[in-house]
């Protein structure tokens, strides 16, 4: 039977949704072909992807963030058997997406038969903008008393999401993480030095 694998990343000005289903073979027998009756994801009836933001707390289909239909423009497959969607902010008709844990749903079906994936991601990009700019704007001379070292932060945010890493990848510290974000949020309007 197909098993749906996906990705999802932020990109520079959006995200990257990746089906990494693959094509079925001795070594990936739930993957794309005629012996698991779904040779790509042209043969759904529908495939979607479905995104909640990190304030949804119980993800519905009434509270969907983003309801993405992955069937308008399906990509031809990669040299690395994947299938890869770019979605702009301005395709997402936002300007930014927060930073948090986000709840990624891939649901395909065909012939009334559900395939699905559903995952969190970690979206760190809104934060580390606002860090670096405070990072930049710091003074190393100055006395931080009653202020917070922007320093200290980009070192909490390296902590979640290291630069040039996908950094947590699902579920790793999704508490502290969240804390660490919401926390970012909170006290970067009071970075001063």
């Amino acid at each position: 039977m197909l098993q749906l694998a996906a990705c999802l990343s932020e990109s520079c000005d959006g995200i990257t949704y990746t089906d990494e289903t693959k094509l079925f073979s001795v070594d990936n027998p739930g993957g794309y072909g005629v012996t698991n009756d779904v040779t790509g994801p042209a043969d759904f009836g529908s495939y979607h992807l479905f995104l909640w933001a990190p304030d949804v707390t119980t993800p519905t289909a009434d509270n969907v963030t983003f309801d993405l239909n992955l069937q308008t423009d399906v990509p031809p497959i990669d040299a690395d058997e994947d299938y890869v969607w770019e979605f702009s902010l301005e395709d997402l008709d936002v300007t930014k997406l927060i930073s948090g844990w986000w709840y990624m749903r891939a649901l395909g079906i065909k012939d009334g038969v559900p395939y699905e994936v559903n995952s969190y991601v970690l979206f760190t990009s809104d934060i580390r903008t606002l860090v670096d700019a405070a990072v930049q704007n710091v003074k190393l001379d100055s006395d931080c008393s009653g202020c917070v070292d922007p320093l200290r932060l980009a070192g909490l945010l390296d902590i979640i999401a290291p630069r040039c890493s996908c950094g947590c990848s699902d579920v790793c510290y999704m508490e502290k993480s969240k804390a660490i974000v919401t926390y970012l949020y909170s006290v970067l309007p009071k970075c001063c030095c």
